[in-house]
C-alpha cells in the first residue's frame, strides 16, 4: 500500500488507478493522520467500485455499467440539490434532465477517464446525438466530473421553466403560448 508523501506543507497520496497507472492527489491536510485517512477512503472507493464493474463484467451484464453510470449521476445531482428526472427509453436525446433554482438542463451520462488536465476520453457510438448541456463522465478512480462544472452550468438558464401554474388562467396561457 502506498503512504502519504509531503509537497510543502501538504500531504499527497499516490495510488493506483489500473493498469500500472498511479493517481496522484493533494490531501489538501498538512496533517498526516488525516491524509493517511483520505488515502484509505480513496483506496476503498477504487475498490468497491472495481470490484462492482468486474461483477458485472463477470455476470454479462456489461449493459448494465451504463446504467449503474446514470444512477450514479442521479444521485449525485440530487445531492446538490437538483430536481432530477430520468429517460426510459433508449433512444432518448439525454439520459438526465436536472432543475435547480427554476434552471433546467440536460445531462449526458458517460463512463470514461478524466485527465489530469481535466479533459475527458468517453466513447460516443457512432451517428450518435446527444442534445446535452452538460456531460457527466464517471470515471471508476476519480468519481463524477461534470463538464461544465455545476455550479457554471446552473448560472445560466437554457430555457425558460414555467413556475407555479396553479390554476386555469395560467394553464391556458401557457398553452397558447406554445
Amino acid at each position: 500500500m502506498t503512504k502519504p508523501y509531503l509537497r510543502g506543507r501538504i500531504w499527497w497520496i499516490k495510488y493506483p488507478i489500473g493498469g500500472g497507472k498511479f493517481r496522484y492527489e493533494s490531501s489538501k491536510s498538512s496533517d498526516y493522520e488525516e491524509a493517511k485517512l483520505f488515502l484509505a477512503r480513496k483506496l476503498t472507493d477504487i475498490e468497491e467500485v472495481g470490484a462492482h464493474v468486474a461483477k458485472l463484467r463477470r455476470d454479462g451484464l456489461t449493459t448494465q455499467i451504463g446504467c449503474a453510470a446514470e444512477l450514479l449521476v442521479c444521485a449525485d445531482l440530487v445531492s446538490s440539490d437538483c430536481e432530477v428526472f430520468r429517460a426510459v427509453g433508449m433512444h432518448s436525446s439525454c439520459d438526465v434532465v436536472a432543475l435547480k433554482n427554476g434552471i433546467l438542463k440536460r445531462v449526458e451520462v458517460k463512463t470514461g477517464i478524466i485527465k489530469r488536465n481535466n479533459k475527458f476520453q468517453v466513447h460516443f457510438a457512432k451517428n450518435q446525438r446527444t442534445k446535452s448541456d452538460i456531460v457527466a463522465v464517471v470515471d471508476r478512480a476519480k468519481g463524477i466530473r461534470y463538464f461544465p462544472p455545476l455550479e457554471e452550468a446552473f448560472r445560466q438558464s437554457s430555457y425558460k421553466v414555467v413556475s407555479d401554474v396553479t390554476n386555469d388562467e395560467n394553464l391556458e396561457n401557457l398553452q397558447n403560448a406554445g
